[in-house]
């Protein structure tokens, strides 16, 4: 976890000012952010603010969506009360591995509908038989909004076939169920420690207070994905998209024979395939389509003559090197489709086909190619920090790498800048690249590899070519599968050329090695909290060990933050730098929850602070 939101966990307060910060750096104002989280206008003012000391989870797990936030973002950024929230409103269900017992701590009823039926309550699994109780109940959460009609369970448990008593029968399984799935059964009816079930008319409804369903997370899940996906946070949705896909156990309620073709459970196999091509598509605009290959797999297992779904599987296997795989897929389901119905692939699948066609020699830099028209000079660094304060000594070490970047016969040169969490790496590297970007005529390339990301799944090598290779301009078709000719083609665009690269976050030297240089003349950054030594000695690179801000210079930083009210309190500036262990990112964060609050003194802020984790310094 890095350390921007280890002082969040710590000071739960810091909310209000990390929400402001995240959307302010996305350029939204209050009104877009609110409407494009789905959350009440009033209730985000409340929270960046500080006026909600518990906000609600879904509005929580709305913002983080909106602001590309992560389901393992979503905790840290809430704090000590988001430990309720990661287990429930983030996506990890109560009963946090899907088909297994909950914790002890859990409480209530939860069901399970998305594979075998299963049901805990209080921690403790329920034995639901016979097969038509079973079926009842799931009938019943699949129902749950409409109602379930008498008519439908019976037509569903009998068909045709049905008793003259049928109706009957259905009211005493209801019964049996709200006597069996009563959270104390010593306790009365009525408790609210029930499910719920209860007579509408004709139909039957549950009473969702207390019960907890895989069905409805899904839902809630694939929502929050799509609200990352509209915010153009790709990568965020695939977390989200996962975590929904993770609560499927199997088939929905595979083992209730009688159910399999009832429309409602086909109904809802349909929507965990569209969040399964959902997901392939924001994976595609990630880099990540490693993670979603087992997710295309099943689906096309499961319908065998779903199209889109094979061209996605196709496409998707081509871009992660296993073009041999996705021409297989392309004959079986050739064969099947002519075998079973008499029709020939239609025009995705036929696209899909000759994509992956396309990609089976390696592509190479023609000489009427893209070059000969003038290449692509892309211009890739983030912004940079504003106020950026001191690294004086490190910023001359970079300096010094200019005249060797620019000489004729040397290696390519690297400097690989290391340091613990919020120490700054990645604020000194981009600082440092806009101030010399006008060096490098044929452009800057940027990648955040999130090595140590809180998403815990890094860019891999072959993903950090690709988005390389389409940012020098070359086109999807001209890009061939496989990392080492990726990277083949990614040293030839780049060879003659004066560009500077900067790899941030990289987890290890083998993450980095494909996006290096084959000629001199480029320069290349990396930021990592390991300190990199093997880039050291099979590159030559120039190790930079970052530490913590001097004194001066964190007091320097908040002052530049704050304005006249650091000269009006400097006793209030100084413990802050204290208190934040002079690291870069939690200055700035104590900063922003100040100029969040511009009416409340620093002294009492400092003192909140210290007093929020006695003899804890950031």
């Amino acid at each position: 976890m890095s350390r921007r939101f280890e002082i969040v966990e710590r000071v739960p307060s810091e909310l209000a000012a990390l929400v402001r910060a995240s959307r302010v750096q996305a350029g939204l104002s209050q009104r877009q952010l609110a409407a494009r989280a789905g959350v009440g206008l009033g209730a985000l003012e409340d929270i960046e603010q500080g006026r909600t000391r518990r906000p609600r989870e879904q509005s929580l797990a709305r913002l983080a969506a909106a602001l590309g936030l992560g389901v393992s973002q979503l905790a840290a950024l809430t704090g000590p009360a988001a430990r309720h929230a990661g287990r429930r409103g983030a996506g990890q269900p109560q009963g946090a591995v899907p088909g297994h017992a909950p914790g002890e701590e859990d409480c209530g009823l939860r069901v399970g509908v998305l594979g075998p039926l299963v049901a805990w309550r209080d921690g403790r699994p329920v034995a639901l038989s016979p097969v038509r109780l079973r079926a009842v109940l799931g009938l019943l959460v699949l129902y749950r909004r409409t109602g379930l009609p008498q008519a439908v369970a019976v037509d569903a448990l009998w068909g045709e076939d049905s008793p003259p008593t049928a109706a009957t029968m259905v009211q005493a399984q209801v019964s049996r169920l709200r006597r069996l799935l009563i959270s104390e059964p010593a306790s009365a009816p009525g408790d609210g420690r029930g499910v719920g079930v209860f007579r509408d008319g004709s139909c039957y409804r549950l009473s969702l207070g207390n019960v907890s369903l895989d069905v409805a997370e899904f839902g809630e899940l694939a929502g929050y994905a799509r609200r990352a996906v509209a915010a153009g946070h790709a990568a965020a949705a695939c977390e989200w998209f996962e975590r929904a896909l993770g609560l499927w156990r199997g088939q929905a309620l595979e083992d209730i024979e009688t159910l399999r073709g009832h429309p409602a459970v086909i109904g809802l196999d349909r929507r965990r395939a569209e969040v399964v091509l959902e997901y392939a598509a924001a994976a595609a605009d990630a880099g990540l389509q490693d993670q979603v290959v087992a997710h295309l797999e099943g689906l096309a297992s499961r319908e065998p003559l779903h199209e889109r779904a094979h061209a996605q599987l196709m496409v998707t296997l081509a871009a992660t090197g296993h073009q041999a795989r996705a021409l297989r897929v392309y004959q079986d389901l050739a064969r099947r489709l002519d075998a079973e119905l008499g029709v020939r692939p239609g025009h995705e699948l036929a696209a899909a086909h000759l994509r992956v066609l396309r990609q089976q020699a390696p592509a190479a830099v023609a000489p009427d190619g893209p070059a000969s028209h003038g290449p692509a000079v892309p211009r890739q660094l983030p912004a940079g920090v504003p106020g950026f304060t001191g690294r004086v000594a490190e910023l001359a070490v970079l300096d010094g790498l200019l005249d060797q970047a620019a000489g004729c016969g040397g290696p390519v040169v690297i400097s690989a800048i290391g340091g613990t969490a919020g120490v700054g790496k990645t604020a000194l590297a981009i600082h440092w690249a806009h101030r010399v970007a006008d060096r490098f005529p044929d452009g800057q390339l940027y990648v955040n590899l999130r090595g140590f990301g809180p998403s815990g799944t890094p860019v891999s090598p072959a993903a950090a070519v690709r988005l390389f290779l389409e940012g020098l301009g070359i086109g999807p078709e001209r890009i061939p599968a496989g990392l080492d000719a990726q990277a083949a083609l990614y040293r030839s665009v780049l060879a003659g050329r004066r560009m500077l690269i900067v790899a941030d976050n990289a987890r290890d030297p083998e993450q980095v090695r494909p996006l290096l240089p084959g000629t001199p003349g480029c320069l290349v950054v990396v930021t990592s909290r390991n300190q990199l030594a093997g880039l050291a000695a099979a590159e030559g690179a120039h190790l930079i060990s970052l530490d913590v801000l001097t004194e001066p210079e964190a007091l320097k930083l908040l002052s530049r933050r704050l304005g006249r009210r650091a000269a009006a309190e400097p006793g209030a500036v100084a413990e802050l730098a204290r208190l934040c262990a002079r690291l870069p990112l939690a200055l700035s964060i104590a900063a922003a929850r100040a100029t969040a609050q511009p009416a409340l003194p620093l002294t009492p802020l400092a003192a909140g602070l210290r007093e929020a984790a006695p003899g804890w310094t950031l």
